[in-house]
Order: structure tokens, then sequence, then C-alpha cells
């Protein structure tokens, strides 16, 4: 039996769903693929109907703006909503030597260490990317004090990298 470097446990916040799901929305290529092509196409078309380049430009960069705030609240409003009910779950997440193992009432998960593509630590929350629109997040408030938080985040970036921790 292997026994955990670390054993987590906290419980998940609407605060921690929210920026999980702006960081997951913000990697959405489709997003600023669409916006941009939206965008060069209004303006070609006001530059087709004679209108000034500096109108034209503001009138697209408008478009722009307002396409990406829509898409930044209605993706996560469709995201919350669809995990309204993980929202206050006490989550244990347990960092073995192979795995992570994360498990809460509704279900159990287990996350190979070859499988993370990036760890990203913040002050607040530490993210492990796990590929397309799946995305760890454990935060800080899950250990005791500043010492441990820094030894998590670089076992799991050495765990990451391959390099053993």
């Amino acid at each position: 039996m292997e026994y955990p470097v670390f054993q987590l446990k906290f419980t998940l916040t609407w605060w921690d769903l929210l920026t999980v799901t702006l960081r997951l929305t913000l990697r959405q290529k489709l997003l600023w693929i669409a916006a941009t092509t939206l965008s060069a196409f209004h303006f070609w078309t006001r530059i087709n109907q004679h209108a000034d380049y500096g109108a034209a430009f503001a009138s697209a960069l408008q478009m722009f703006v307002v396409l990406v705030l829509i898409y930044f609240t209605a993706i996560p409003l469709m995201a919350m909503l669809r995990r309204a009910r993980t929202a206050g779950l006490e989550l244990t997440v347990d960092v073995l030597k192979s795995q992570l193992k994360v498990s809460h009432a509704l279900a159990a998960t287990e996350f190979k260490w070859n499988t993370i593509k990036q760890v990203n630590a913040g002050s607040e929350r530490l993210y492990l990317d796990l590929g397309p629109g799946q995305m760890l997040m454990i935060p800080r408030r899950a250990l005791p004090d500043a010492t441990h938080w820094n030894q998590l985040i670089q076992y799991c970036r050495n765990r990451v990298a391959g390099k053993s921790a």
C-alpha cells in the first residue's frame, strides 16, 4: 500500500469553481479565433461601405470587446450551473509518488503524473493542467503553512518534469 506524501482536505467553494472556469475559458482558442475573425470581417465590411478607417477600426474593436465579454459571461455561467452540485463538497487529494487521487462524496478519480501537462502556481492556488478542458485546482488553504505550500508546489513540479521527488 502506498502512503500519501501529502494528504489535502478542503471544501470546494463557488470562488474556486469560478477561478478554474475562467482559467479554462481563457485557454479556448475558438474564442480568440472567432472574435478576431468576426471583428476583421466587420472592419472590412465597414471599409467597403466607404467608412473612415478610424471609425471602422473603432467599430471592429468594439465588436471584439463585446464578443469577448459575452463569451466570458455565457461560458462561465453555463459551466457554473453544470458544476453547481460540486460547490460545498469536501475534497480529499492524496498526493502519492505514482499518482494523485481525488475523492469526494460523488466520485473518486486518479491521475497519473505523466497525464499532467503543466503545473502553474499562484499565491493562493495550484493549478494542474490535465489537458483540454480539464484542470485540477488545489487551494493554499488546504495546507497548514507556507513551507508545506512551497514543498507541495516543488514536489508537483518535480513529478511532472519526471524527476524523482
